[in-house]
């Protein structure tokens, strides 16, 4: 299948947990990420073409940030094929601020988050003893 997104997405096998901005009810688990959109798998389904407001918790601080807030639109909605409980979802990002657009470039860079097809890159370090 071609890819038609201009800026491509990275996956990721942390947990980065989404919220509902406002109310801090959890929505989902992160799978991957750009600055333009980003797929999650939720405990609900959602319908496409609404706007919703979200809180991304980082496990990390990142460019001196601990979360991500955003609007984005639901472009689609299915059934996960890893969890049939579950439900794969696909956002476009409507509206962020440029500090949180900084925050996901850092991101993307990091360890935290690799190609798809791609091994996680794994940071080994010497036990000294």
């Amino acid at each position: 299948m071609e890819e038609r997104r201009k800026d491509p997405r990275k996956q990721t096998d942390h947990f980065f947990g989404v919220y509902h901005r406002e109310t801090s009810e959890f929505i989902g688990k992160l799978i991957d990420l750009s600055t333009k959109g980003m797929m999650i798998q939720a405990v609900l389904s959602m319908e496409a073409g609404g706007i919703y407001e979200f809180r991304i918790d980082l496990p990390k601080s990142v460019a001196g940030k601990r979360f991500l807030s955003f609007d984005a639109e639901c472009i689609w909605c299915r059934e996960s094929t890893s969890s049939k409980e579950n439900y794969d979802i696909g956002f476009q990002i409507t509206d962020m601020k440029f500090k949180e657009i900084e925050t996901i470039q850092y991101l993307l860079n990091d360890t935290l988050f690799h190609d798809s097809g791609q091994q996680p890159r794994l940071t080994l370090s010497k036990k000294l003893t």
